[in-house]
């Protein structure tokens, strides 16, 4: 058995698989001599048990997701996730996985186009798995992960001009050419049709996805001659009443009649939003969620108050508004002085 340390610093264990007689290297994912030392033990041992032979990366995910995503609220979300990672890990080893694997899973992601924060989730997942992996004594210990950097204060919103775009869109033919296009026109139609009433209400309502897909005719009701949607399974568990524009109280009634209404995946939404997206020639910035961000930022720009923003959009603490405080109109320096100019006058005369 030998240790070699990587440019990294972490330490590895090189030694002869005591069953094929081939030389391996397994990472201790030690910084520290004398822990990587303790860490090169454990994995002899389990070397010689037969743990670590033939465990793929598949068999733990999927064993994780049963174990502990699939009863949860997300749970669609987490197997779209666990989707993505067997395509990208699955027929790995467990005991292959190192640190420079998962830098490798990153640029791919982010060759995919995914934002810092979801690739952080991403990566959560694998940490997870591999987490269940050590205690079912697959792998030794967990490799660093290598996170990325968010930013979560840079929140796009559209454009009036974009908004159109974006509705128009959902009118035109498809820039695709086929030479028998009649299933993919009238799938085509059919998904414009749905994605031409969800934009408007997304907008109008700064829903979350989950949220708009959640709801049924019972949830569109009118209070006191106001149309209103009721939104009872939230992100947070807290049921919320936010009121419809006339746009979104027409598109939400025939959103919810719509045979594609409740059937599609978050990712297969997002799929379809995008197709419309090319089509318009909007950004790739924009995703489904920048319709909760432009309608929060519209609230805030027509001066609604930061309380009622966030019982409108279901915020857990007004902290999260305040990411879109600084849209708020501003006062002008001339109006503020003279409030201390009323004040000092009245002091003046007592």
């Amino acid at each position: 058995m030998k240790l070699r340390r990587r440019t990294n610093g972490i330490w590895l264990v090189e030694t002869t698989h005591p069953r094929t007689g081939k030389r391996v290297r397994l990472s201790t994912g030690e910084k520290d001599r004398k822990a990587a030392e303790r860490e090169a033990v454990k994995i002899l041992a389990a070397l010689e048990s037969g743990k670590l032979d033939g465990v793929k990366f598949r068999d733990v995910l999927w064993h994780t997701y049963r174990e502990r995503w699939a009863s949860k609220k997300s749970a669609r979300t987490f197997a779209e996730r666990a989707k993505q990672l067997d395509r990208h890990l699955g027929d790995l080893l467990v005991s292959e996985i190192r640190y420079s694997t998962l830098v490798e899973l990153v640029k791919k992601l982010q060759e995919e186009g995914d934002a810092p924060a979801t690739i952080n989730r991403k990566l959560s997942a694998v940490s997870t798995a591999l987490k269940e992996a050590v205690k079912l004594e697959y792998l030794s210990k967990v490799p660093p992960l290598p996170r990325q950097k968010e930013d979560n204060k840079k929140d796009r919103f559209l454009t009036e001009e974009e908004e159109e775009a974006l509705l128009n869109a959902c009118l035109m033919k498809p820039a695709r050419k086929m030479e028998s296009p009649g299933p993919f026109m009238k799938r085509w139609r059919q998904t414009a049709t749905y994605m031409r009433r969800l934009l408007p209400f997304l907008l109008d309502t700064g829903a979350r996805l989950g949220e708009s897909q959640r709801i049924d005719g019972s949830c569109i009701t009118e209070v006191g001659g106001q149309p209103v949607v009721m939104f009872y399974k939230t992100k947070s568990d807290k049921p919320r009443v936010v009121p419809l524009t006339p746009r979104a109280y027409k598109c939400a009634r025939k959103m919810v009649i719509h045979p594609l209404h409740g059937k599609l995946s978050t990712w297969g939404l997002i799929a379809r939003f995008n197709r419309i997206r090319r089509q318009a020639g909007v950004s790739p910035e924009v995703t489904l969620h920048t319709m909760r961000h432009t309608c929060a930022s519209r609230l805030i720009q027509r001066g609604v108050p930061i309380t009622v923003v966030r019982d409108w959009l279901g915020h857990s603490s007004v902290t999260v508004t305040e990411r879109y405080a600084h849209l708020a109109p501003a006062r002008s320096l001339t109006d503020a002085v003279r409030v201390l100019c009323r004040s000092s006058m009245d002091a003046v005369r007592h």
